[in-house]
């Protein structure tokens, strides 16, 4: 009741005749309403049922996760830095919520091809090491499309000639290399940093993984990704991007598309014929994407981690974790899903923990897009760079 239809007319008890609810209650009311039309594919509705409670910050992120890039960053831009939670979260930098705007303006133009459109944009952030980081990026990827040396060389000398330092991480190292043509190394710098990151017990160092992702990003471009480099290595780049695109998209609420980075990252890691050094089992993956799904598709999930659970080749410790989390799964009649019986599933033969899960999946480059934009308007949440639990 009262929730808008999505279709231009007022809601139930909404319309120009009915009182106006107040306070928690009207905050709760058009977040119904944001959520519906989100999921019709209305973003600027969404976005505009939560500028009228105040809340800058969901109306942007809505904006975001409706592909309304420009339309995101002319509101983020139009605030003090202290109005939304931006560049709080993964680094975007000081300048706030302007900051992160410039950075997801420079990514859009990036995906578009315009270089110097890109440039300005990184040019425009106000703090020093996160404008540096982002025109390393646009200079690396600039370099992933451009055959003329020399037209190379300039843009570069543009990008760069502010000096200074873009982190003084393993990624902005990984860049500089990238810059300078040593994919090779750059390459197996970035997977191996990712790796000994993903070894540890968690939580998870977000920003230095979100920013490994932006290089992981550049490497997968263009003349980038068609160098000719270790295949093991080159494998992993797409198994570690799909699977940090995952965990960004996964903060973002955006089921489908963590979904379907979480499937091409279980298949990818199904493809090595001996392990790589990627620190975890395919079902960690399974499980990963399973809770993501968990809040929209309750049912497939149950499924999952029953299969999960039951499968012997699964080590014993994801298997407990499965059974856990499934047992703590509610459906959304808030019923809890009843546990099948063991000896009720059947699992394929070979089966390792790679299920094609009934739930809707974007197109793996949509989806990694996705995650670029999400990540540079600084909206990724750190709590969701951990593992299984």
């Amino acid at each position: 009741a009262g929730q808008s239809t999505g279709a231009g007319e007022p809601a139930a008890g909404t319309g120009a005749g009915a009182a106006a609810p107040a306070g928690g209650e009207a905050s709760a009311l058009r977040a119904m309403q944001a959520v519906a039309r989100l999921a019709q594919g209305d973003a600027v509705g969404a976005a505009s049922c939560y500028l009228s409670v105040g809340d800058v910050d969901t109306a942007a992120r809505a904006l975001v996760r409706g592909s309304q890039v420009e339309m995101a960053a002319a509101l983020m831009m139009s605030l003090p830095g202290a109005s939304t939670g931006t560049g709080a979260r993964t680094g975007a930098g000081g300048g706030g919520c302007s900051d992160a705007a410039y950075a997801m303006l420079a990514e859009k133009a990036v995906a578009l091809g315009e270089w110097e459109l890109a440039r300005e944009a990184a040019g425009a952030i106000s703090d020093a090491a996160a404008r540096t980081w982002r025109l390393q990026l646009v200079c690396a990827g600039h370099r992933a499309v451009e055959s003329d040396g020399a037209a190379a060389e300039s843009f570069k000398t543009k990008c760069l000639s502010g000096g200074g330092a873009g982190g003084g991480d393993a990624a902005e190292t990984a860049v500089l290399q990238v810059i300078a043509g040593d994919v090779g190394a750059a390459a197996g710098a970035v997977v191996a940093a990712i790796n000994a990151e993903l070894a540890t017990p968690g939580p998870w160092n977000a920003v230095l993984l979100t920013r490994l992702l932006g290089t992981l990003g550049v490497l997968s471009a263009g003349q980038h990704a068609r160098k000719s480099i270790d295949p093991r290595v080159r494998a992993e780049v797409t198994l570690l991007r799909c699977y940090l695109g995952a965990l960004v998209v996964g903060s973002a609420g955006y089921t489908s598309a963590s979904h379907s980075l979480f499937h091409h990252a279980r298949a990818a890691l199904k493809q090595f014929a001996e392990p790589p050094g990627f620190p975890h089992h395919v079902a960690f993956i399974s499980l990963q994407d399973l809770t993501h799904m968990g809040n929209t598709c309750p049912v497939e999930a149950a499924e999952g981690l029953s299969e999960v659970a039951a499968t012997e080749a699964v080590p014993a410790p994801l298997r407990a974790i499965a059974a856990r989390l499934h047992a703590g799964l509610v459906t959304k009649g808030g019923k809890k899903t009843p546990a099948a019986p063991v000896e009720s599933i059947t699992v394929p033969p070979g089966y390792m923990g790679l299920v094609d899960f009934a739930a809707n999946k974007m197109e793996m480059k949509d989806a990694l897009q996705a995650a670029a934009y999400w990540d540079a308007a600084g909206f990724t949440d750190p709590h969701f760079f951990t593992p299984p639990q």
